[in-house]
């Protein structure tokens, strides 16, 4: 999309004897969010690195194509069911 910097960032992670791949989605727009209002700390997390961190997972295909896969927060959860 014009004007758009989307980008995966991360890498494998190994849990369980197994490999997945967790890639957070970032990008980079003219019309994106600048931040949270009345909260300056959550804001710089948000754009930490120059990019604003949706807290989505995905990949990126061969085509090009962006797939969304989950939340961070619902990727990995420990002593819970």
């Amino acid at each position: 999309m014009p004007l758009v910097d989307l980008r995966l960032r991360g890498g494998a992670e190994s849990h369980g004897g197994g490999q997945f791949s967790l890639r957070e989605i970032v990008v980079r727009a003219p019309w994106a969010t600048w931040g949270y209002l009345g909260d300056p700390k959550a804001s710089a997390a948000l754009w930490e690195g120059g990019y604003l961190h949706t807290q989505d997972v995905g990949t990126i295909d061969a085509t090009g194509q962006l797939h969304v896969t989950d939340r961070i927060k619902d990727v990995i959860k420990s002593g819970g069911e």
